[in-house]
């Protein structure tokens, strides 16, 4: 059997194990997915369902939601439930359908788009993967010395091997192969990384308050349901914006710091007498408003909640916002710049890691200093 012969069936297995994983990856995805938009529209059906015959109520109990009406869906049900009077279900394409005292409605989050979203990039990562195979499996048709090494290192990531990489080589075409292979396997270490830590931290987040709606339940204590149902949405919500911003396209607008102050306040509810602002010198910035007003909100609610005595102070000099407050030290603060690494009891602890995202994809600076006392966090607009 020629090696040649021999490579030529390397090249089918390979790309067949890539298909192969591509699925299941696929699969287990859209489980997941399914999983999280079944349970939010649970959620939302039990805000729903007393106002489905009272339209103005319904209206505005879908708008904050964020629900929007939508066209009959011909896809089929992934989820069923018979109750008196109708029937509740959710089709493939992640529609709502409720059927109550013969009034039906179609509605769709608008959130959930994320979904496709992430369809596109997995299926980009698949046919980058394959362009990639297919140029080592090029090079190794035409260089067959080093075929053996490159071979073993294949099969052992076919064993969950994430940790192996390629020596390097005396020509440079295969030292660069060996290069790009190995930055390919640290980027799937990384991301399997994140992965496991994404979904534990899902997984504990969620637990506390869907055991305290159980036990809720059976107290018949809205009370507990109300605040923990709100509980999970500010999370699935952080959660969204996260993903959200990872891909978003910046819209960039020249307005002023005054602008995105306010804009930011409006997004709170604090107390005036609590927060004292002092502007040096009004300038302008160029930037999407729409992002940076989240992540100085993010900085003025913790500032807020983290205070051990008010008021908190807002300042703006040239080119720079800070925002001030009495507390401890952050220790670590590094962490708090992670998504999934720090866990506040006050919060789910993503607002810090979303403020450095989006002030790092404008390219500005964030910094923290804690002096006298104070908790100092800046922003930079330069």
């Amino acid at each position: 059997m020629s090696i040649r012969f021999k490579l030529t069936i390397l090249a089918i297995v390979s790309f067949c194990l890539i298909v192969t994983a591509s699925i299941y990856i696929y699969y287990q995805n859209s489980q997941k997915n399914k999983e999280l938009v079944i349970s939010k529209y649970k959620v939302a059906i039990k805000e729903l369902m007393p106002l489905i015959v009272d339209e103005i109520n319904l209206d505005k109990k879908l708008k904050e939601l964020n629900l929007i009406k939508s066209t009959k869906s011909t896809k089929k049900a992934i989820y069923t439930l018979p109750i008196t009077f109708g029937k509740i279900k959710v089709t493939s394409d992640y529609k709502l359908y409720i059927n109550y005292l013969d009034k039906s409605i179609w509605l769709y989050d608008n959130s959930l788009d994320f979904i496709k979203v992430e369809n596109r990039l997995f299926l980009l990562f698949v046919s980058i993967l394959f362009l990639i195979v297919g140029a080592i499996l090029f090079v190794a048709f035409r260089i067959l010395k080093p075929l053996t090494t490159i071979s073993q290192a294949i099969s052992s990531y076919q064993d969950n091997n994430f940790k192996l990489r390629l020596g390097s080589f005396k020509d440079k075409e295969l030292s660069d192969i060996a290069t790009g292979f190995n930055k390919m396997a640290t980027k799937i270490e990384e991301d399997m990384k994140q992965k496991d830590e994404f979904l534990r931290y899902i997984g504990h987040e969620l637990k506390t308050p869907l055991a305290k709606i159980k036990f809720a339940i059976e107290k018949r204590d809205f009370k507990t349901i109300n605040q923990s149902t709100n509980e999970i949405d500010e999370y699935i919500k952080q959660l969204l914006f996260l993903e959200f911003i990872k891909t978003k396209e910046l819209k960039k607008d020249r307005f002023s710091i005054n602008e995105l102050i306010v804009a930011s306040l409006n997004m709170l509810s604090l107390d005036e007498d609590r927060v004292d602002i002092k502007i040096s010198k009004n300038f302008e910035i160029v930037g999407d408003l729409e992002t940076l007003k989240v992540a100085l909100k993010n900085l003025i609610d913790n500032a807020y909640k983290y205070a051990t005595s008010y008021p908190i102070k807002i300042l703006v000099e040239e080119n720079e916002i800070k925002v001030v407050n009495y507390g401890t030290k952050i220790e670590n603060f590094n962490t708090l710049l992670i998504p999934f690494k720090h866990k506040s009891h006050k919060g789910h602890g993503l607002g810090v890691s979303i403020v450095n995202m989006i002030v790092q994809k404008h390219k500005f600076k964030f910094d923290y200093e804690y002096t006298n006392g104070l908790n100092i966090f800046s922003i930079k607009f330069v």
